[in-house]
């Protein structure tokens, strides 16, 4: 199926539709004294499609020669079952925008994507050998660079290469080596499952690529300054590819005041799972792959962990890993990191993390 998405009802006059973004100027919802254009984020159809496993879904607009056009196209017609190619041909009517602008606005909020899912018993007409385990994995296949922006930080044995929603900017390592991260009021990383109506991908990350093709364990301690009054506030380590697919492991503070472990795995949309409470101010987090599982863990004292999550690694080859602070309902937080690492190795025991 191929989808052409201008954002609007167009040849009608500019009218909102649900490929709208959120406070857009329509016709129908004009920003001004009353309105401040439309009050909903757009559907977010690649998403929707993605979440149902079908073996192609992808997203692109025209731009560099529709290079990056062509290459998804020719995919998804030789692609054995259902695909889904969803492209921005963007109005410059509606857009109010000068035809020679036009594809550089159209950047600020449309992701160049490919998910391709084959599963196991997948056989190829030119090759009928059975796909291999890795071969069986959902890809990403991205054309562009991770959003974001390049940065340098150390930690430990740690190098931060990608901030996400300006963190670079928001933090800085004291003098006994300890990373303080603030974040600003109402951010968060949530893909909210009904009709979008909380969803916010504001949260500042800092990021660094990880082969995943190989194992991995990222750890480090974790201290959030939580308050009285603000619900949801955390600091967080995440597994992410792009801002629909990630995992967040948190230490958060939950409805009632209590602080707690959660675990939020991302495909399309969040869920959200409430682990046990912990008493202290700080909390030790792990995540670990050996290429075939990734598992999350916490401790309080770096020696017992306690398993929270387990599931099949079935990310890219290409992957990020990296910490997060997060304000979803307050007016702005700061946690603590410390004793972070990276290693190319997993725990040889997935039920007790060590």
């Amino acid at each position: 199926m191929l989808f052409r998405s201008n954002g609007a009802y167009m040849n009608t006059g500019t009218q909102r539709s649900s490929a709208t973004p959120m406070y857009a100027d329509t016709t129908t919802t004009p920003v001004g004294t009353q309105c401040n254009g439309k009050e909903q984020y757009r559907k977010d159809l690649a998403a929707i499609l993605a979440a149902h496993d079908i073996p192609y879904v992808a997203q692109t607009t025209y731009f560099n020669g529709m290079k990056d056009l062509h290459t998804k196209a020719e995919k998804a017609i030789y692609t054995e079952g259902p695909a889904f190619l969803n492209v921005m041909a963007p109005c410059p009517t509606g857009w109010k925008y000068k035809t020679d602008e036009i594809m550089n606005k159209t950047f600020i909020y449309w992701t160049l994507l490919g998910i391709s899912l084959c599963v196991s018993s997948c056989e190829s007409h030119h090759n009928p050998q059975k796909a291999t385990d890795k071969d069986s994995l959902s890809t990403i296949d991205q054309i562009d660079e991770l959003k974001g922006t390049d940065c340098d930080i150390k930690l430990g044995n740690v190098i931060f290469t990608k901030a996400v929603n300006g963190a670079d900017t928001l933090v800085r390592i004291k003098d006994n080596g300890i990373l303080e991260f603030r974040c600003g009021g109402k951010r968060d990383f949530f893909c909210d499952p009904n009709d979008g109506k909380l969803s916010n991908k504001t949260a500042p990350l800092l990021l660094t690529k990880v082969n995943n093709s190989r194992p991995f364990t990222f750890t480090a301690k974790v201290s959030p300054q939580f308050t009285a009054t603000d619900t949801y506030n955390a600091a967080d380590l995440f597994v992410f590819v792009n801002d629909t697919i990630w995992q967040k492991f948190a230490f958060e503070q939950d409805e009632r005041g209590k602080h707690r472990i959660v675990t939020v795995r991302t495909r399309g949309t969040s869920d959200d799972n409430n682990h046990e409470e912990i008493a202290g101010s700080s909390v030790y987090l792990k995540i670990s792959s050996d290429t075939h599982t990734i598992a999350s863990y916490y401790s309080t004292d770096k020696k017992t962990w306690q398993l929270a999550r387990l599931y099949k690694n079935d990310y890219p080859q290409e992957l990020w890993v990296g910490i997060c602070n997060q304000c979803p309902q307050g007016e702005g937080s700061v946690s603590f990191f410390e004793d972070i690492s990276l290693e190319q190795s997993s725990v040889s025991d997935f039920r007790l993390g060590n």
